[in-house]
Formats: structure tokens, sequence, C-alpha cells
């Protein structure tokens, strides 16, 4: 594996762990639209708060997949995520025109 593959090596590559990039540049996991995805050995990271999984693509020192971490509603770190998401989202709301005050404890 390439440190720098081209698009379709890396299409083809992640297609065999069941990743796929759709037309609009969004990735699918296994069916399931990607709410966050990062390759942090080639430095790509993609967030999509309608996304229902998060997935981590792991490489060996030779820059091949050997795992792709996965995690859905029911994993601690992604429903704490997800309650983050929608803390932010009420934040944005809140400062894009409304006055309403929100407190909420994450676990």
């Amino acid at each position: 594996m390439q440190l720098c593959p081209t698009e379709e090596a890396l299409a083809a590559e992640y297609a065999a762990q069941g990743l796929v990039l759709q037309a609009n540049g969004r990735y699918l996991y296994r069916d399931k639209l990607v709410r966050e995805y990062e390759d942090l050995l080639l430095g790509s990271v993609q967030t999509n708060e309608d996304g229902e999984v998060d997935i981590a693509v792991e490489r060996d020192d030779s820059g091949n997949i050997v795992a792709i971490q996965r995690k859905m509603a029911g994993d601690a770190s992604f429903d704490q995520r997800t309650k983050a998401i929608e803390l932010e989202k009420k934040t944005r709301s809140t400062t894009e025109g409304g006055v309403a005050v929100t407190q909420e404890t994450l676990d």
C-alpha cells in the first residue's frame, strides 16, 4: 500500500473492508451512513452529523489496513459523542437568534 494512493486504489481498498464513498462525497460502512470517519495515517477525516456509525481505519507500518474500528448507538463513546453533537446543535440554534439557555451534564 502506498501512503499516497490514487483515488481508485483507495476506493478499492476501502470497498474490500465494506467502506464505500458515495457520489455525494459521504461514506457508507456496510450500508450505514458514516457519521465520523478517520484514516489518520493518510490524514483523512470526515464528519457528518446525520450518520449512524463512527469508523476509524487502522493501518500497519506499511500502510495496509489491519482493522476498521466501528462504533454505533449503544457503544459508550458513540453515545457520548451523540450527546455532545446534540448539545452543539442546541448551542448553534441558540446563538443564531434564540435566547434560550440550556444546561446539560454529559456522562
